[in-house]
């Protein structure tokens, strides 16, 4: 079902005698009752707003840069951090200072608002204990790729692991010949 020209003038009507806030209950209504699809209510929303006057300005394309060029602060730190996340880095996003920590678990990088900070674990604290001792990278988040912030933690680079049938096969051959080298070794040092 779809709504009607009276349909509309009520809607002004109630807008122009009680306030823009009954006139919402008042769509809100209307919507529900005539069980509205999404653009049949948008169209409704956009005549009403058309004959009280009262158009919405159109909204400016996102950005991802900040107003000198360079991204800000924030879109740097996610896409920072989802870079850290292909490469293999166990990532959290949903906190209040996001954190990121090496395949290694020996770094781990806290992300505050406009600055990284890095702490080396020498054992077993805690997570919180970490970010209490983290120490800051001098590194503009805005300006820096995830190869350079990997050299200024610390922590080397990994090539992609690529598994196929013919790498495992290597793989399992060298641990067997590094096996079999460590049993000679011991043998050695037995005699």
């Amino acid at each position: 079902m779809s709504w009607t020209a009276q349909d509309l003038e009520d809607l002004v009507a109630t807008y122009k005698r009680h306030g823009a806030k009954d006139a919402q209950a008042a769509f809100s209504n209307l919507v529900a009752q005539k069980h509205l699809s999404l653009s049949d209510a948008r169209r409704l929303r956009e005549a009403f707003l058309h004959v009280v006057g009262k158009l919405p300005k159109p909204a400016a394309p996102p950005t991802r840069r900040g107003a000198r060029g360079r991204p800000t602060f924030a879109r740097a730190r996610d896409d920072l951090l989802r870079a850290l996340q292909d490469r293999g880095w166990t990532v959290t996003f949903a906190l209040k200072v996001n954190h990121a920590t090496d395949p290694d678990r020996r770094t781990t990088l806290f992300f505050r608002p406009q600055s990284i900070y890095q702490y080396a674990y020498r054992g077993t604290e805690s997570l919180s204990h970490a970010a209490k001792e983290a120490r800051s990278l001098w590194i503009d988040p805005r300006d820096t790729t995830v190869e350079a912030l990997e050299h200024a933690a610390g922590v080397r680079a990994r090539p992609r692991r690529v598994s196929t049938p013919e790498l495992r096969a290597r793989a399992a051959a060298w641990f067997a010949r590094a096996r079999d080298r460590a049993r000679r070794r011991r043998r050695r040092r037995r005699r």
